[in-house]
């Protein structure tokens, strides 16, 4: 699987192909508020947003426009599983990470669940 590392996983909802893109962590309002401003310029590409307790209710205005959605909480059940369900987004719930969220530039969600992270030497231009 090239130099990709595992760094979570959890359940994958609203699924059809494996996603990859830049992480664009969201810790609430502000952030989702912040990431809606920037729809229409030109340095938007679509991200997975990495969404933890205080913002996944938020992302509706971005479910549209964005690549996926992995949350750290939640269950099949959740607000935002439902919601990415509506939009067609692919959706990861009550991810677990092993490594800090920090780190974490450019990401792969696969429909098992899984999260894999880019390799740094690779700049995330190969797939697993």
């Amino acid at each position: 699987m090239s130099d990709w590392e595992l760094v979570g996983s959890g359940t994958a909802t609203a699924f059809g192909d494996a996603v990859e893109a830049e992480v664009r962590e969201v810790r609430g309002p502000a952030d989702v508020l912040a990431a809606i401003e920037l729809l229409d310029s030109p340095e938007w590409v679509p991200p997975v947003i990495l969404v933890h307790e205080a913002g996944g209710t938020t992302l509706g205005p971005l479910l549209g426009s964005i690549a996926a959605v992995v949350s750290t909480e939640g269950t099949l059940g959740a607000h935002i599983a439902l919601l990415a369900k509506e939009y067609g987004c692919p959706c990861i719930v009550g991810a677990r990470l092993t490594v800090p969220a920090e780190e974490l530039r450019r990401v792969r969600v696969t429909n098992d669940g899984s999260v894999w992270s880019a390799p740094a030497a690779t700049n995330g231009t190969a797939a697993p």
